[in-house]
C-alpha cells in the first residue's frame, strides 16, 4: 500500500471514530422516553367496567345453571349452556382485546413519532459534522 492510500485510509477511520462518538449520544432509548406497551386488564375506565361486567356475567350464568337445574341435567343441556355463557360473554372479549389493541398502536405510533424526531436530529448532526470536514 502506498503512503497516500494509508493517509486515507487513517483519515477515513478518524472520521468513523467520530462519527461512532456522535451516534453515542443518541443510543440510549430511555432517555429519549420510548414507551413499552404492557398488557394490563385495569389501565382504563372501560377496561375495568368490562372485566368485571364480564366477571358478573359469567357468575350470575353459573348461579343461575344450578338454580335452574337444582337435579342436575343431560350433557346436552348443560354443553348448549355453557356454550350460550360463551356466546354471551364473547362481545366484551373483543372489545377487551379491541381496547389493548388501541393502547399498543398508541404507544407504537408515540414511538415512530419520537423515532422520526430522532433521526432528523441525528442526519442533521451528520450534516453538519460533513460540512465541516468538507470545509477543512
Amino acid at each position: 500500500m502506498s503512503e497516500k492510500e494509508k493517509e486515507l485510509v487513517e483519515e477515513n477511520t478518524e472520521a468513523e471514530t467520530e462519527e461512532v462518538e456522535a451516534m453515542d449520544d443518541y443510543d440510549d432509548a430511555e432517555e429519549l422516553g420510548y414507551q413499552r406497551h404492557e398488557f394490563s386488564l385495569f389501565n382504563s375506565a372501560a377496561e375495568i367496567i368490562l372485566v368485571i361486567f364480564l366477571v358478573a356475567y359469567v357468575g350470575f350464568k353459573i348461579v343461575s345453571f344450578f338454580i335452574d337445574y337444582p337435579n342436575g341435567t343431560d350433557l346436552d343441556v348443560a354443553v348448549a349452556y355453557l356454550f350460550d355463557v360463551i356466546v354471551g360473554a364473547l362481545p366484551a372479549v373483543c372489545l377487551i382485546a379491541i381496547l389493548e389493541l388501541h393502547e399498543k398502536l398508541d404507544k407504537i405510533a408515540y414511538n415512530l413519532e419520537l423515532n422520526s424526531e430522532y433521526m432528523a436530529r441525528y442526519q442533521q448532526d451528520l450534516l453538519t459534522v460533513l460540512k465541516d470536514k468538507k470545509q477543512d
